[in-house]
């Protein structure tokens, strides 16, 4: 792509509602009580229970990632040549491109088959014998 094509559409969608934050927040909230009953009021978790410190890793790290998949937004583009999609917080976009390297990756079969209908591409293995 030697020069910019323009963006026939682009949309980012977060999460959303409060509910879905919600649902997610549930297991940080029950690891910080489980850590909140065994540092604060003395009652151990498990047998044999967890190590306080181990218990603090893992509340921390819990809750660490609850922030990290909140703030994660879907971010979808399209071009004449392509459609990227991409979750933005976690990983780069896929982009799909149908004219973008047409070749198949199955092995084993005895000859491989491209056609090209309309800008989509299909591909096609003979499973015959070599």
């Amino acid at each position: 792509m030697a020069k910019s094509e323009p963006v026939l559409f682009h949309e980012e969608q977060a999460l959303g509602r409060w509910h879905g934050k919600l649902v997610l927040a549930i297991p940080p909230a029950a690891l910080i009580f489980v850590a909140l009953r065994q540092l604060v009021w003395r009652h151990p978790w498990g047998n044999p229970p967890v190590t306080n410190a181990g218990l603090l890793f893992l509340t921390i790290l819990l809750a660490l990632v609850y922030v990290r998949l909140i703030t994660v937004r879907l971010v979808t583009g399209v071009r004449p040549a392509e459609v990227v999609v991409g979750l933005h917080g976690l990983w780069h976009g896929w982009r799909f491109s149908p004219r973008h390297r047409q070749r198949a990756v199955f092995g084993g079969g005895s000859a491989t088959h491209i056609r090209q209908d309309h800008e989509f591409c299909e591909f096609r293995v003979s499973q015959g014998r070599a």
